[in-house]
């Protein structure tokens, strides 16, 4: 079992989802982490998938990307089948009025499914399943773009946000990123994610301009990935790697 999702509650805990470590047909399970390190399994799930797709939204409830369906956590921990039919949900993430948006890896679609459950494509390209692997999802801070990392070729891209919660043309941002299969975006633009090879915390600028902001810091494969805030550990980051979670201080190399 590994965990390979993290989420910040407004609660000042983190939120792990985790599974087997073939990640394919497993069990799954969320743990709430207190700020001392202290785990504790809240809910079981059964998933076709688990990967790092795990988001709350302000009322605490938690939101999962399992493969083929996404689920959705109430607070008390009910567990409910939000939408399914995907082929490979791997990440998600929640805007600030509750819609949903997910990257299916083997489908190379992102999908939004709207507070009101409407679900819609936004991207799609059109492509055999393989051949463009979605990874990770972010929004900037303002939630103005929205990001996404395109795992079988190593860019990253850049999708303005518009009215009405459409899309607009994609920039590249990066045309040979590193493997960050989960990733975040601070207040200035630059993104943050763990190397999967390398183990170390990179940072990729506006401009697309690549640099470890680590050295021997000896992650072992990352995939889950969140910044800190500016009340919970500013200037860290939070990874979850094959031995568990893993705080980084990202202001002393």
């Amino acid at each position: 079992m590994r965990l390979f999702g993290i989420a910040i509650g407004s609660d000042r805990s983190l939120y792990a989802v985790g599974g087997d470590s073939a990640a394919v047909g497993v069990d799954g399970y969320v743990s709430k982490v207190s700020i001392a390190g202290k785990e504790e399994r809240i809910v079981a799930f059964k998933s076709s998938f688990v990967g790092p797709g795990i988001d709350l939204d302000a009322q605490g409830n938690l939101f999962l990307a399992g493969g083929d369906r996404i689920f959705r956590i109430a607070a008390d921990g009910g567990v409910e089948v939000l939408a399914s039919g995907f082929r490979g949900a791997f990440d998600l993430k929640l805007d600030p009025k509750g819609n949903l948006y997910i990257a299916d890896h083997r489908e190379g679609k992102i999908y939004r499914i709207a507070h009101s459950r409407e679900e819609t494509v936004l991207v799609d390209y059109h492509l055999s399943p393989g051949e463009f692997i979605l990874g990770g999802l972010a929004f900037d801070q303002n939630y103005s773009h929205l990001y996404a990392y395109e795992a079988a070729k190593r860019t990253l891209w850049r999708y303005p946000m518009n009215a009405g919660g459409t899309v607009g043309a994609p920039e590249l941002v990066a045309a040979s990123a590193p493997p960050i299969f989960s990733f975040a975006v601070d207040e200035e633009g630059n993104i943050f994610g763990a190397d999967f090879d390398m183990g170390e915390v990179v940072k990729i600028d506006s401009h697309g301009k690549v640099t470890y902001v680590t050295e021997h810091c000896g992650l072992k494969h990352p995939i889950g990935f969140r910044l800190g805030n500016a009340s919970f550990f500013p200037g860290t980051a939070f990874v979850a790697d094959d031995e568990g979670i893993k705080q980084v201080n990202l202001t002393e190399r």
